[in-house]
């Protein structure tokens, strides 16, 4: 009986978590349009505040994303792919996590600035590796038993 309550949970799980995952790459990446927009404006701080709230739109999606992983993770059975997968998805998630929350206590003080464009780069640079991963964490588990060895 439990078995099949977490069997029935599961896909509820998923769901948040690529939601969730999703929801926050797209904050992240309209972040960077927005500053990419704000560097061409000539002082339309409205793009750069913009990127700002969502920074930290992603941020807060990004953060209950991350929980979702872990509990995703913390079902799987030790010794597989999947659960190999999951730890280097959630470590990347992790990462972009941290990156967009340095981006986010960079521009706090300044909101209505801008970010500068190498910081705008890498963001993308960010979202873009963030983005591969998430997408190659969402494939279905293909070894779903332990290796020997």
């Amino acid at each position: 009986m439990k078995a099949e309550a977490n069997a029935g949970s599961g896909w509820v799980t998923e769901a948040l978590r690529a939601c969730a995952g999703a929801a926050a790459l797209c904050a992240f990446g309209s972040s960077v349009v927005f500053d990419a927009i704000g560097h061409r404006s000539e002082g339309q701080f409205v793009y750069a505040r913009g990127s700002y709230l969502l920074t930290c739109i992603g941020l807060l999606v990004g953060v209950a994303g991350v929980v979702f992983q872990v509990s995703h993770v913390s079902v799987l059975p030790s010794g597989t792919a999947s659960r190999r997968r999951g730890f280097v998805q959630l470590a990347v998630a992790d990462l972009v996590l941290l990156w967009f929350a340095f981006c986010y206590l960079l521009r706090r003080p300044h909101s209505y600035t801008t970010l500068t464009f190498v910081v705008s780069l890498i963001s993308g640079v960010v979202v873009a590796v963030g983005t591969v991963s998430h997408v190659l964490g969402l494939r279905p588990d293909a070894d779903p038993a332990p290796r020997d060895g």
